[in-house]
């Protein structure tokens, strides 16, 4: 199943959305009939399925699928994972593009938390959920709270690329 999985974001990545699709369903017939390991892979599959909606813009689709992946998740690796955190912040886009930017903010918040916890402010997928939440301000009006995310999310990306290419940043 995990080959799958990363063929459908190669096709996705290529374009080729027709097949990301037929993947993504190959490995949730598969991850569905097991247990333990297979339910996490089971919840990452309904996650990739959800962020496939996202980009397709099809967010009545991605919300049940993304939903289906926090149920997993809360049933088998509880509430404080970096896969809670990451189906949070899809989950927090699809809010903010159905206009409930309160709930979007909301989930951001939470994925913010578990992944402070469970790494550092400093990660790059704190950027991730830092620039979701800065969207959902932005579309809500809030400008100077959207600013203020965007700098930090900046900040981080920045950190990051000097730790692994100092001088690929430091010579532009």
């Amino acid at each position: 199943v995990p080959i799958w999985l990363v063929m459908s974001g190669t096709c996705q990545a290529q374009g080729k959305l027709v097949e990301t699709k037929a993947l993504l369903d190959r490995s949730l017939a598969v991850t569905s009939k097991r247990t333990a390991y297979g339910r996490l892979a089971e919840s990452d599959v309904h996650n990739r399925l959800g962020e496939f909606h996202i980009l397709c813009e099809n967010y009545s689709k991605a919300e049940p699928a993304l939903r289906k992946a926090l149920e997993i998740l809360a049933g088998s690796q509880g509430a404080d994972s970096d896969r809670t955190a990451t189906v949070m912040g899809n989950l927090a886009k699809v809010q903010m593009n159905k206009g409930r930017h309160a709930r979007a903010q909301e989930l951001c918040l939470r994925a913010l938390g578990i992944l402070e916890r469970l790494f550092d402010e400093h990660h790059p997928q704190v950027a991730d959920v830092l620039e979701t939440l800065a969207e959902s301000h932005r579309l809500s009006g809030d400008e100077t709270e959207a600013d203020r995310l965007e700098k930090r999310a900046a900040q981080i990306r920045v950190q990051k690329r000097l730790a692994y290419a100092p001088s690929a940043v430091t010579m532009q």
